[in-house]
């Protein structure tokens, strides 16, 4: 036993059967306790408790806990209880560390939904991860986020994200089959009548503009921040994210840089749209010319957002919404389908279709969303253009007047 020159730490230095090289063991400032700790290690190497020492130098804080265990002569009992807990890891391996291997190249969207089902830094064992188990936690999920209940869809996603892990145990060997195949997942009544109810919230234009321009700018900026969700459809994900430089004026355009796309990597959440809206134009140039080089435009937390969106609708009498601030993109879509965007528009000489319209919203050009989430106003669109006096303006500089032209092909 020895110290090093200018510590108080003792230490103890000893080889035996199985090392090339000596290990070091500290032992603690109390001279007392570092003679018995010692003592113990030496008796350890006397009595050939060679997988005892061997546990120790993985570990070397648990010397402490072994001296203790020793004192009240339970030190058997100790080690025989690592070497359970050694075994269980070998046998029934531990998910927890091999999710946090698995999220470094995954989408981190599933990363954290299954966060939810595997808790980061608690043991789940790998005996654990079955249908049977995987199953129960979809159906009895709590509530995330300020919905009711988890609906069919949002399960649906949770068990795609569990699939994806299950893939990659397979690659490991670990498990044989995906645990989520023909895994059904069920809706009760009540969620299916719900869903089936649900109505799509959106504004009118007019009214849009009028609630947002019934916001306070302010310091913070809530109303631009809303007038460039409400006159580019974009996500408050990318309104959260904005620079000056991510703006060009003079095309009248905005850099999206959505969360759903991932960092360096060119998607459909990562893209570049137009502020469509003159009056909502005006409002974001405003913001982003105030606004330093490099600093974001708006740095503005949801709940606060949300509170001034129901309190300005209160206030002009409008509907309370569940998502003030996602029912901008709605009455974007909404306000360009009632437009004639489902068409060819031609203005100004530039094209406007459904692909542009995707584009703006951020959804991959091969997606149907637009075509279900907004189906009715598309079916009410279809059988206006039976009548060829229809023409509707738009704003300012994208020109005052268009025809909707025949559906493509």
């Amino acid at each position: 036993m020895f110290k090093n020159k200018g510590k108080d730490n003792w230490l103890e230095r000893l080889a035996w059967k199985g090392r090339t090289k000596p290990e070091v063991f500290g032992l603690g400032t109390d001279h007392e306790r570092a003679k018995g700790i010692s003592k113990m290690l030496k008796r350890f190497k006397a009595q050939y408790k060679f997988a005892w020492l061997d546990e120790l130098a993985a570990d070397k804080p648990r010397v402490h806990a072994a001296y203790d265990a020793d004192v009240i002569g339970n030190v058997g009992d100790y080690f025989a209880t690592l070497a359970a807990a050694k075994t269980e890891a070998e046998v029934d391996p531990d998910l927890d560390p091999l999710l946090n291997e698995w999220a470094k190249g995954a989408n981190q969207r599933q990363v954290q939904q299954m966060r939810h089902f595997i808790p980061k830094g608690k043991r789940f064992p790998l005996s654990q991860f079955r249908r049977k188990t995987i199953k129960l936690w979809l159906d009895n999920q709590q509530p995330i986020s300020r919905v009711e209940k988890l609906t069919l869809a949002t399960r649906t996603r949770y068990k795609n994200a569990i699939s994806n892990f299950a893939k990659y145990l397979m690659n490991l060997e670990l498990i044989e089959a995906n645990p989520t195949t023909k895994l059904e997942i069920k809706e009760d009544d009540l969620q299916k009548a719900e869903r089936l109810n649900r109505v799509l919230q959106y504004r009118e234009e007019a009214v849009n503009r009028k609630l947002v321009e019934r916001l306070e700018e302010g310091e913070i900026g809530l109303r631009s921040y809303a007038a460039l969700m409400a006159g580019s459809g974009c996500e408050k994900q990318a309104a959260d994210r904005a620079r000056p430089e991510d703006f060009d004026f003079e095309r009248r355009m905005f850099h999206a840089k959505g969360t759903k796309s991932k960092k360096g990597i060119k998607g459909p959440r990562n893209r570049k749209i137009q502020i469509t809206e003159d009056w909502a134009f005006e409002l974001v140039r405003a913001r982003v010319e105030a606004t330093s080089p490099g600093q974001l435009v708006w740095n503005i937390q949801d709940k606060m957002a949300e509170a001034a969106h129901h309190a300005a609708g209160a206030a002009l009498g409008l509907p309370r919404f569940t998502l003030p601030l996602h029912s901008h993109r709605h009455s974007f879509a909404v306000m360009w389908i009632k437009r004639g965007v489902l068409g060819v528009l031609s203005i100004n000489g530039k094209r406007y279709d459904k692909q542009w319209l995707k584009r703006q919203l951020g959804h991959d050009a091969k997606s149907m969303m637009i075509d279900t989430t907004y189906a009715f106003y598309i079916n009410d669109w279809m059988d206006k253009q039976e009548q060829p006096e229809v023409v509707t303006s738009v704003s300012g500089q994208l020109g005052r007047a268009y025809t909707p032209l025949r559906l493509e092909a």
